[in-house]
């Protein structure tokens, strides 16, 4: 029976690197990151400010964002290639999801596979959010939360999730909120253009990315698994993290690992 950790747990398999949405930190995949040994969760330039610390813990350095997809995946490819990882599977949450499609795209010779979260080949923010953010970012966060989980976080959690949010500069969310508005991909990824193994899955409640828009990355990608989360929205990682973690290993084993009838067969 196959074991759907073992292709994350060899040692010989791709590194992982997580790679969260728009505002957001490394903080984001805290609860999943320890399925995942080794996995690498960036903080995105000029997210870092967003990422829990302990006291006496150095302030991070003021770096800007970016406001366009492009340049986060010309960011992330440069720091992928300064460390020297050879093989890679990208995750990508909502903006981060758009930054593996376009990484995806430039088919570098390192990426080994996608998982696709709670994103689509094309991203849109509510209109009225970027105005909210820039009258009262606390107001922009609380609406983030309230229309991105599948039931209300309880009040400890909430208050976890909305300290993160705010942490991170309000031009910076400003500029991630500008590059999801000008992402689009539809076309390139319909005619082929994604050639690795890809897992695309997300909340069944998203109201923020709808599950049309994982269907539609799935029918378009070749070979492509698709999964769903129960009783989550747009924070599967964060509202489900096991559901979402045993989706995410069952599917991408289902997509890498010999069937028992192919292993039967393969020579000795």
């Amino acid at each position: 029976m196959n074991n759907p950790q073992s292709a994350i747990r060899n040692p010989q398999s791709p590194q992982w690197v997580f790679v969260h949405g728009a505002g957001g930190s490394s903080d984001f995949w805290e609860l999943v990151r320890p399925h995942f040994p080794g996995a690498w969760c960036p903080d995105l330039p000029g997210h870092a400010g967003g990422r829990a610390r302990r006291a006496g813990d150095p302030t991070p350095a003021d770096e800007a964002g970016r406001d366009s997809i492009a340049a986060y995946a010309d960011w992330l490819m440069d720091a992928i290639q300064a460390q020297g990882r050879p093989a890679v599977v990208l995750v990508g949450h909502s903006m981060g999801g758009a930054i593996a499609q376009t990484v995806a795209l430039r088919r570098p010779a390192w990426l080994q596979g996608l998982v696709l979260s709670g994103t689509g080949a094309r991203l849109r923010v509510a209109a009225e959010l970027p105005d909210l953010l820039t009258r009262d970012p606390a107001a922009a966060v609380d609406w983030v939360i309230d229309h991105g989980f599948a039931r209300p976080p309880s009040g400890y959690r909430r208050m976890g999730v909305r300290r993160q949010l705010l942490r991170v500069p309000t031009a910076v969310t400003l500029g991630d909120y500008t590059a999801c508005n000008g992402f689009e991909c539809m076309a390139e990824v319909a005619a082929g253009g994604i050639q690795v193994p890809t897992v695309v899955l997300c909340g069944d409640a998203d109201a923020m990315t709808p599950t049309k828009y994982s269907a539609w990355l799935a029918a378009h990608i070749t070979g492509a698994a698709l999964g769903s989360v129960p009783d989550a929205g747009h924070m599967a990682p964060v509202e489900q993290p096991a559901a979402w973690v045993a989706t995410v290993q069952r599917l991408w084993a289902g997509l890498t690992e010999p069937s028992s009838a192919e292993a039967a067969t393969a020579p000795a």
